[in-house]
């Protein structure tokens, strides 16, 4: 919170703040901010950042360390033996630098000590790359928590869904001899539909050079259509009464979009129930209220 525990004014502006910290976040029980960072230390000295030489922290006396509420500062180097031990009940990793932090790695080594990880949000358009003792894995909508036996993955209600995608990466991991039965999908959360797809697409083709550079993966429109509330959510492809009603009345809308607008042809409405019926009969184990977990 910027408003209390003395955190400079600076950190208000999170775009800046990100610029400086180029590494994720810890969020702390304590409402104190930890700053893991592979290049040099940051240390707030009055009204300016102070960059000090990169070390190895070796405990949380040797920590730059403030008073309560004011950041406080970690090496990457000392990840390892902060995840050791039982310091966090909650623990946050958030990328400040649109990508590529490795936001996978860290969430790997972070889940030898944790009972759940979560994706709370985003889709299947990034992802992590993870090394470990079962191989090389490239992962885009399951938590890289899933190496660990003993923790469970939740793809939480904020993470729009392409089921497509998320089966052919949990078939890659069991090939791998990666089990996936500690996984776990919101039914709330919201589904890429294949006229995401094709909108994502058209809507990038339209722009010409003033394109947005997107991944079309669909997940901006399936956002969208989510704040719109005409998304369809995992719990629908369960039932499949359920989805063709509610499908008739959204894709009506997406066929006039899609051949009126981009001159795009129409979607099959059997067809496509058919199609994401089974995805949803093939990912039912999966599915369930992940709020009561």
């Amino acid at each position: 919170n910027a408003r209390s525990g003395g955190i400079p004014p600076v950190y208000r502006d999170f775009a800046r703040f990100a610029r400086i910290m180029r590494a994720p976040i810890w969020l702390r029980p304590e409402a104190a901010l930890g700053f893991m960072i592979e290049g040099p230390l940051l240390e707030w000295h009055g009204n300016r950042i102070i960059p000090q030489p990169r070390g190895r922290v070796k405990s949380n006396d040797n920590v730059y360390r403030v008073r309560r509420g004011v950041p406080v500062c970690y090496t990457f180097d000392s990840l390892k033996e902060l995840s050791a031990g039982e310091i966090m009940s909650v623990v946050v990793v958030i990328g400040g630098q649109w990508g590529d932090e490795g936001k996978g790695k860290v969430i790997d080594l972070l889940a030898e000590k944790a009972d759940y990880v979560v994706r709370f949000s985003g889709g299947n358009n990034a992802g992590h790359t993870v090394v470990n003792d079962y191989g090389q894995f490239r992962l885009h909508l399951v938590p890289s928590g899933i190496f660990n036996p003993g923790t469970a993955c939740i793809i939480g209600n904020g993470v729009a869904v392409d089921p497509a995608s998320l089966i052919e990466e949990m078939d890659v991991l069991e090939k791998g001899g990666v089990s996936v039965q500690r996984l776990y999908i919101s039914d709330r959360a919201h589904v890429i539909m294949p006229y995401h797809l094709l909108q994502d697409g058209l809507e990038e083709a339209c722009r010409g050079t003033g394109a947005l550079g997107t991944t079309r993966k669909g997940v901006g429109p399936a956002f969208s259509d989510k704040a719109s509330r005409t998304g369809v959510r995992m719990v629908d492809l369960l039932d499949s009464n359920s989805l063709r009603e509610r499908l008739a009345i959204v894709l009506e809308f997406k066929n006039r979009l899609l051949k009126g607008v981009y001159g795009a042809s129409p979607l099959d409405l059997e067809l496509v129930c058919e199609e994401y019926y089974k995805y949803g009969q093939r990912l039912v184990p999966h599915i369930r209220d992940t709020i009561a977990l």
